[in-house]
């Protein structure tokens, strides 16, 4: 059995790593074949004599958060000052696992960095597809039902722009497999990584906190998981101190009121002859995708009141509350609400319920609508 399953992982492990360098691969054309293009650097934040030589820019424009990440990973303490060149520093440099374990990948010479923060992306895709494969193998089910995790459009979106969501939510995949076999060390290095890829990783903390010690009452993680939050807070620190500023400022305005945002985009965009119609029918998509998810999450809350039903629900509710500076486009949304249609997976392993072939379903629709809309190919 053993054996079986180490073959399934390696077929598993070997189509995501193929395909997504394919993609990455063909994306890249957009760029004149430069990967460096993916960090989608504008003008704005550096003058033009101050970008690195073979870095592809785009001129006149303000760029997107990938250029943060790669400035980052060029000086991850802002010893150096590179902050002088990120929009919101203390925002930005807490979420350093990414940029971090890219710098290291490029062993300091900083004409790697561009290929390190892709190879960081595609491995995160791998490791979270394998240990979603473990974790239904654990269940009893198929371990091929683990490809739904790469076809998720929110992690292709954010691996095509460098961002750290690929490494954020495989570390919170890490942390329940970890969490529900009572791996202490690998719960803390897991969540640790996760709290420090992406800051809203700290939302799923209180359910694990209440369910080791009022329901299923694993005290001896509670260790780890304060390890991971104490490491996190310090991290926290050393940023209010250096930038003299707190970090959370950066993102408070991505909240609003419940569904005006979301309405209000779909009804520019929808009548609009401006974007194209990939583009409408992805956010179209998207919009009844997050329903059903909400639908799934309430019903899986009513069988099952684990800390993946209560994150399920939390992060299925989050479309809903999005900003209009969420509600912008694709780029912005997907990748933002990327977590719940990965907790639907891990609610479709819990309860074995095949309902969630539907919404899961639709996200692998989702994923080859940004592949045609995103001209990958």
């Amino acid at each position: 059995m053993q054996k079986v399953l180490r073959n399934h992982l390696l077929r598993i492990a070997l189509l995501v790593a193929v395909s997504y360098g394919v993609i990455v691969y063909s994306y890249a054309r957009h760029f004149d074949h430069k990967i460096s293009g993916l960090i989608c650097m504008g003008d704005r934040f550096y003058e033009p004599d101050e970008i690195p030589s073979g870095i592809f820019y785009l001129h006149n424009s303000i760029g997107y958060d990938g250029q943060f990440f790669y400035t980052i990973a060029l000086d991850p303490f802002d010893t150096q000052g590179f902050g002088r060149h990120v929009d919101v520093p203390a925002y930005r440099y807490q979420r350093i696992a990414y940029p971090l374990l890219a710098g290291l990948l490029s062993f300091g010479d900083c004409d790697n960095v561009p290929a390190s923060l892709v190879t960081v992306n595609v491995l995160a895709l791998v490791l979270g597809t394998l240990l979603m494969a473990m974790v239904f193998q654990s269940k009893g089910m198929s371990p091929w039902y683990s490809l739904f995790y790469p076809c998720i459009s929110g992690l292709l979106i954010a691996t095509l722009r460098d961002l750290s969501a690929p490494l954020a939510m495989t570390c919170m995949v890490a942390a329940f497999f970890f969490y529900d076999r009572q791996r202490p060390l690998w719960l803390t290095l897991s969540l640790g990584l996760g709290l420090l890829a992406r800051e809203t990783t700290l939302a799923i903390v209180p359910f694990l906190f209440v369910d080791t010690v009022f329901v299923r009452k694993r005290y001896r993680l509670l260790l780890p998981i304060g390890l991971a939050v104490a490491t996190f807070a310090g991290w926290q620190a050393y940023m209010f101190f250096h930038f003299g500023r707190p970090s959370w400022g950066g993102g408070s305005r991505n909240f609003g009121p419940p569904f005006q945002a979301m309405i209000a985009h779909i009804k520019s965009v929808i009548p609009s002859t401006q974007p194209p119609i990939w583009e409408k029918v992805y956010l179209l998509l998207f919009v009844a995708t997050a329903v059903v998810c909400l639908a799934m999450a309430v019903r899986e809350l009513f069988r099952s009141r684990s800390p993946v039903s209560f994150c399920f629900l939390g992060f299925s509710v989050q479309p809903f509350l999005m900003s209009k500076y969420v509600w912008v486009e694709p780029w912005s949304y997907g990748r933002v609400l990327v977590a719940a249609p990965i907790l639907a997976m891990l609610a479709f392993a819990q309860s074995r319920s095949r309902w969630y072939l539907i919404p899961l379903g639709m996200h692998a629709v989702l994923y080859i609508v940004a592949v045609l809309w995103l001209n990958v190919f």
